[in-house]
């Protein structure tokens, strides 16, 4: 029997609450038997107490065991994991500067790094869906000292989605007609989501494409939290759950993830940056087949400009040490 042991971080909130069906629904890792450990803070163990509760009742034919553990206590909550989704993080609050945010956020993924390091299994494959996620991805990674940098991913694929939805109404097509719609840069709002290179193409002339499309996706979040009054959650999980999709099928087909940067497309190298992306020979690597203008060009080197500007606000805050 083939079986897997998963963690969630965050495992009380929103995201989560909507991720975990459908790891346990068979949605993620196939036919695959699960034992999943859902982590928290303290303080909302005794919620996540109700969500193992609902999971038992749900009777899911590929669950094995759903546990509940403090972050005080990864030694038990990473325990010989295979594949972790780490959702939790601070969120910014009003008044909050992106460094405060940084240094709170940093010091959450630096120890979840290194206690992925000294519990999971090595071959574990790691997904950072909380924000500010790609700079979390960095931390985390380079402290996972007995994981490669390779099995660490940024979820990207929510803003995928979000543009290619956004080009099928613009264009009057089937969602599922919109292909090689893929993210540059950071997941913020200074991301570029790339519809020079959409199928079916475009009117690039159109001034609709810079002046409301980019703009739209890049502020789409906010644009949610401003609605709902919160934060995506039923989206978020879903891109969650369907980037690890891509990450354990190693699938051929490229996709939205931010990963460790060789330079791809331009990008700062050692950084954890969005570039279209595929598996050759089980790793993840750049699609490298795509060309953009001089503004697309431009826009794209923001978002590098910002990854850079974080890792030196959390080099300065020592929360990486320069390898």
């Amino acid at each position: 029997m083939n079986e897997i042991t998963v963690a969630i971080t965050g495992a009380a909130g929103q995201i989560a609450y909507q991720l975990i069906p459908m790891v346990l629904g068979g949605h993620v890792f196939g036919d695959a038997k699960i034992h999943l450990k859902l982590v928290d803070i303290p303080v909302a163990v005794p919620k996540l107490a109700g969500v193992v509760m609902e999971m038992e009742d749900c009777a899911w034919s590929h669950m094995l065991s759903v546990e509940a553990f403090s972050s005080d206590a990864l030694d038990q909550g990473f325990k010989d994991i295979d594949f972790a989704f780490l959702v939790g993080a601070s969120p910014r609050t009003k008044g909050m500067e992106r460094a405060d945010l940084l240094s709170k956020n940093g010091n959450i993924f630096k120890v979840q790094g290194q206690a992925l390091s000294d519990y999971a299994k090595p071959s574990v494959e790691v997904l950072v869906v909380g924000n500010p996620c790609n700079t979390n991805c960095l931390i985390a990674m380079k402290h996972a000292r007995n994981i490669p940098d390779t099995q660490f991913y940024a979820m990207t694929m929510l803003d995928e989605h979000r543009a290619r939805y956004q080009i099928s109404r613009r264009l009057n097509v089937a969602i599922d007609a919109v292909k090689e719609v893929f993210i540059y840069g950071n997941h913020s709002a200074t991301q570029f989501p790339d519809y020079e290179n959409a199928k079916p193409a475009v009117d690039h002339s159109d001034p609709w494409w810079q002046e409301t499309f980019v703009p739209m996706i890049q502020t789409r979040g906010a644009a949610v939290i401003q609605a709902r009054g919160a934060s995506s959650a039923a989206s978020a999980a879903y891109a969650a759950a369907q980037t690890a999709q891509f990450i354990v099928q190693k699938s051929d087909q490229p996709f939205s993830v931010a990963r460790l940067s060789m330079g791809d497309y331009g990008s700062p190298e050692d950084l954890i940056v969005s570039v279209p992306s595929y598996f050759k020979d089980g790793i993840c690597t750049a699609y490298g087949k795509y060309t953009h203008s001089e503004s697309a060009s431009a826009l794209i080197q923001a978002s590098y400009d910002e990854l850079q500007a974080e890792y030196d606000q959390v080099l300065e805050l020592g929360l990486i040490d320069v390898d």
